[in-house]
């Protein structure tokens, strides 16, 4: 099915670099911030402009360095228990007739895979923070510029690019 409404990312421009930690990648990694001037379609026509908007990315991932994307502990326990529920249901259900090698398969596969949830979920190691791994990121001590290469200058209390104008933040 085509997506018949959107948003439009223009003219992406970054605009500033800092040290961050990328939890696509779980490392430590350099984060741009690009500015866009966004707005948002309907059946591809730009109809409600958005204006600028900044978001930082991952320079080696392209990801949201903040975006969660690993399932939390709290979410694959919620996931177990509901499909115990479902096992438990399926020996609670008549069998109809003609039906009884897709209940009996049930009855014999999902049980199974409830334990195996349960034991996977159990052996998993609990996520550690953002905050927690953000604390440990050092500043950026770069004095050159990621795009062009140019040597930073000091420009009132911040690090610019002479050349492109890219900031260099701190987190």
């Amino acid at each position: 099915m085509t997506v018949v409404y959107g948003r439009y990312r223009w003219a992406p421009r970054v605009v500033a670099f800092r040290n961050d930690y990328c939890l696509s990648c779980d490392k430590q990694r350099v984060s741009h911030q690009v500015r866009t001037f966004d707005t948002l379609h309907l059946f591809f026509v730009p109809l409600i402009p958005l204006g600028f908007l900044k978001r930082w990315i991952c320079a080696t991932c392209g990801s949201p360095p903040h975006q969660r994307i690993k399932t939390s502990k709290p979410m694959k326990v919620l996931g177990c228990i509901l499909l115990a529920l479902v096992a438990v249901s399926t020996w609670l259900m008549p069998i109809e007739p003609g039906e009884e090698a897709v209940i009996w398969s049930l009855r014999a596969a999902l049980p199974v895979a409830a334990v195996l949830a349960f034991y996977f979920t159990l052996k998993s190691k609990s996520v550690v923070g953002l905050k927690e791994r953000l604390a440990k990121v050092s500043p950026s001590e770069s004095t050159e510029c990621p795009i062009c290469q140019t040597a930073l200058g000091r420009v009132s209390n911040s690090m610019r690019c002479p050349s492109c104008g890219l900031e260099r933040v701190q987190l």
